[in-house]
């Protein structure tokens, strides 16, 4: 039985996350995740990334790369502000991304096991809410310079 990967996309507000799922999975794994960010009002869109998504044939490195900027700019021709996520290999790749395009609002990274930002949003979910409400607004980004030993 063959199955047939698609990209995940979600419309939402002016503020749009270009999510990056980890090296020979699919969008599928990042669903949970852009399903939360779109209730809480973001465009969320998981691709898939020709030679980097598991079921399309291998490319190289520089390819993936190619293909996550195009859809960081068709993103970014269509909304107001646009951020990268990514997970696992994933967050390496959203890295180069955001060097490609440093003018991206935000960049999560995101390790598959031990995703603490994850965890706490589960735990607390006001905590969780201002960290998005912080991602939509820089101006509202806690200073954790006092905290820092």
């Amino acid at each position: 039985m063959k199955t047939s990967v698609r990209t995940i996309f979600n419309e939402g507000d002016g503020h749009a996350v270009l999510m990056l799922h980890g090296l020979s999975s699919s969008p599928l794994e990042l669903r949970y995740l852009a399903r939360f960010l779109n209730d809480e009002g973001f465009t969320t869109c998981v691709p898939v990334l020709n030679g980097y998504t598991a079921g399309s044939k291998e490319q190289a490195m520089e390819h993936w790369l190619d293909a996550a900027t195009r859809e960081y700019d068709a993103l970014a021709a269509r909304y107001e502000r646009v951020s990268i996520c990514g997970l696992s290999i994933g967050a390496a790749l959203s890295l180069s991304l955001v060097h490609r395009r440093p003018q991206a609002q935000a960049l999560q990274r995101s390790r598959p096991i031990d995703d603490l930002a994850a965890r706490a949003a589960r735990s607390q979910p006001a905590r969780g809410k201002r960290a998005l409400a912080s991602a939509r607004d820089p101006q509202r980004l806690p200073d954790h310079s006092r905290n820092r030993r």
